[in-house]
């Protein structure tokens, strides 16, 4: 790890002057800092020096403790901030404008950390990270890295452990970060390693090498000492915390100081200031895992997830708060506390109603624990099932979450059940989303997917039927209230998911009836002639059209079966759009080519070409409409011959050489003939025969 990134890491608790004159210094030494950072923004080294320069001059300007304990408490132990509501920068207002300059800065700086290239596209959780960590009082970082596939990934969580280099950003939160300040207000550095082990080894290496050299040096000034000391504790203290959260555990940090004499201890005043330094640090640490109830909470990336990924954060849970219990029983966390007790430490009573917390949350995490280890079986065999086998998993999964609702002291909350629920129709999107082959729909296989899809949308069915059935159930022997709770949280995602699974099997039913590629089959004929080219060409036209909007939906830059990707919908419509135009070229088409048929054989000709092509309802309909215009032919045909055989049947046309009766006879047949011969023609062709209008035909025929 670079130490020009340390320091930037330290920069998030720089020291705060303590009278106003080392104020105006430090304020005139970050404005000069600010004015040389703009000079060259395209040097990340030189802007990580710079920054390093700066804290150094600002220690060097003002000696002393760095930041007082009571400002550290006020930092926190305050009540955390909420998110403000979530918005899509645009730069339509003042504040938009402000916030998408931020979001420029933030990624020309991942472009710089060539973990982006220069066309890529935030997706919509990148931007909502973004712009939480640019606008949210209670963000301090932001993480950037590349996942598992290559894809970029921004979260205020830690990388996974096998994340080779990630960038980080820090700010000081409650100062409105803008154009002007960002580069005070936001340190950002890159970190090369393996995760887990690249932070490991830099807290092996300060414990080992750098914190027993600082404590044991005795040339330095006492007040040069004491002032470094304490800032290598702050960066200590947030290196373990750092180190250990990425297994996701607590560690308290323990200051290595000389308490081997309490009494001069208790009068120290730097000491004292440093261990309630260090014991807000604690009490920071210990309010965080409290105040997570369940793994919704825990993080931002657990929303997605199953009913196991609860079972796990409580298994966690209950090991992370068993950890802390046995580290507040330690000797040299009991002298810390023991210290600031004789001191009359106004920061040990937080602390200690923290502490009495943990075991109330220990028993909670056991016993939450103890009733959701019942559903690992059920649910991990629903982990693996196939969209298809995915509603018979449901029933019994079903059934433990009643009974944990019924008997479980701490899990019966409305909503915790409403989560564990949600997080069953998470299970069943994640399990339909890995069985949909989007590749395979743009590539024109759509078999396949059409059945996967509607397994899909079977299954979400099938899961909103059986939970509603059993709370129908209940309410018979419970009451009405049983089981009252919000189905659209429930059901939310699930139901946006069968929507998107909807709106991609009209992709696919759009590409059965226009993609040259689906068919595998020759263009039908239309009968020759420079009026056939001419209806041919206009149906290779729209087919290349349908291949432009196939390719504009294939190449966005977001995962279509993600449901927060709210950006599909204006694609799909304009999807839709494009093909709701195509569809009203073709009925054109389709109007247009019987303008000229004037034969029952012309018509039919182009009956049975149409119809091989139609598959979507709206082209089947021009098609049957046109099926009336042939009738209608064949009715002009019969009422003609009528009309010739009662205008000629006593004297008949023919030659003079035919026999008088014989000779009439023969006429009568051939007009029975011609009116048969077309007759035939229309019982030939099978789709016609079900039609009101054949029925009508064969009669008039008959008469």
């Amino acid at each position: 790890v670079d130490m020009a990134e340390v320091n930037s890491a330290q920069g998030e608790e720089a020291a705060v002057p303590k009278d106003s004159a080392d104020h105006d210094e430090s304020i005139n030494a970050e404005d000069k800092l600010s004015s040389e950072l703009r000079q060259d923004t395209q040097d990340a080294a030189s802007q990580q020096k710079s920054f390093s320069a700066a804290d150094s001059e600002n220690q060097e300007k003002n000696p002393g403790t760095a930041e007082t304990a009571a400002q550290i408490a006020s930092d926190s132990l305050q009540s955390a901030d909420q998110l403000p509501p979530e918005f899509d920068p645009s730069g339509s207002t003042l504040e938009g404008l402000r916030v998408l300059q931020c979001i420029e800065w933030l990624r020309d700086r991942i472009l710089d950390g060539s973990l982006g290239h220069e066309n890529a596209e935030m997706d919509d959780d990148i931007r909502r990270e973004t712009v939480r960590f640019l606008t949210s009082d209670r963000a301090t970082r932001l993480i950037a890295y590349k996942d598992e596939f290559s894809k970029l990934t921004i979260s205020e969580d830690l990388p996974p452990q096998n994340t080779k280099e990630f960038l980080y950003f820090l700010r000081t939160s409650g100062t409105p970060v803008t154009k002007e300040n960002i580069w005070r207000l936001i340190h950002y550095g890159k970190i090369h390693g393996t995760g887990k082990d690249s932070v490991q080894s830099l807290l092996r290496i300060m414990n080992a090498v750098f914190v027993p050299s600082i404590a044991n040096n005795t040339t330095w000034p006492d007040s040069l000492k004491k002032e470094f000391s304490g800032q290598v504790h702050k960066f200590m203290a947030t290196l373990t915390e750092t180190a250990y959260e990425m297994s996701g555990s607590t560690v308290l940090y323990v200051p290595r100081e000389d308490y081997s004499d309490i009494e001069a201890c208790i009068h120290d005043k730097d000491l004292v200031q440093r261990l309630e330094t260090t014991l807000i640090h604690w009490t920071r640490q210990i309010k965080e895992v409290l105040t997570g109830t369940d793994a919704s909470h825990s993080s931002t990336q657990s929303e997605d997830k199953g009913p196991l990924a609860e079972i796990e954060f409580w298994r966690m849970r209950s090991l992370d708060l068993a950890s802390i219990s046995y580290q507040l029983e330690r000797a040299d966390v009991k002298t810390i506390v023991s210290v600031l007790q004789h001191a009359k430490s106004s920061y040990l009573k937080p602390f200690n109603d923290l502490a009495n917390q943990i075991i109330e949350g220990s028993v909670e995490a056991k016993d939450n624990l103890m009733f959701l280890q019942c559903l690992s079986e059920p649910c991990s065999k629903l982990a693996q099932s196939k969209p298809k086998d995915i509603s018979e998993h449901i029933p019994p999964i079903l059934n433990l979450v009643r009974m944990i609702s019924t008997l479980s002291q701490h899990f019966n909350t409305p909503e915790r059940i409403t989560g564990l629920l949600r997080k069953i129709s998470n299970e069943i999107i994640l399990r339909c989303c890995e069985h949909i082959d989007l590749k395979e729909i743009f590539a024109g296989n759509i078999e396949v997917p059409i059945k996967v899809l509607q397994e899909s949308i079977k299954s979400g069915d099938g899961w909103k039927y059986i939970y509603r059935e059993n709370v129908r159930r209940m309410r018979i022997t419970l009451g009405e209230n049983a089981w009252n709770f919000d189905e659209s949280r429930i059901f939310a995602q699930i139901d946006a998911f069968m929507q998107r699974c909807r709106d991609l099997l009209e992709v696919c039913e759009s590409q059965h009836q226009f993609s040259t590629s689906i068919s595998g089959e020759d263009m039908p004929t239309f009968g020759g002639g420079a009026r056939g080219v001419e209806i041919e060409k206009s149906l290779k036209r729209i087919q290349v059209s349908f291949e432009k909007l196939m390719s504009n939906i294939s190449c966005l830059k977001y995962d279509i079966l993600d449901v927060k990707a709210t950006r599909w919908h204006d694609d799909y419509s304009a999807f839709k759009n494009g093909v709701k135009d195509l569809e009203v070229m073709m009925q054109h088409v389709i109007q247009s080519s019987f303008e000229t048929v004037i034969t029952c054989h012309h018509g039919i000709q182009m009956l049975e070409a149409f119809h091989h092509l139609s598959k979507r309802e709206a082209i089947k309909r021009a098609v049957e409409k046109m099926v009336f215009h042939v009738y209608s032919i064949f009715d002009a045909e019969n009422e003609e011959v009528g009309k010739d055989f009662n205008q000629h049947r006593k004297s008949p046309p023919m030659h003079s050489s035919f026999p008088k009766f014989a000779g009439a006879a023969l006429w009568a047949r051939g007009l029975q003939k011609r009116l048969e011969d077309q007759m035939d023609l229309l019982n030939s062709t099978y789709y016609l025969k079900s039609c009101r209008e054949h029925a009508d035909a064969q009669e008039r025929v008959h008469k």
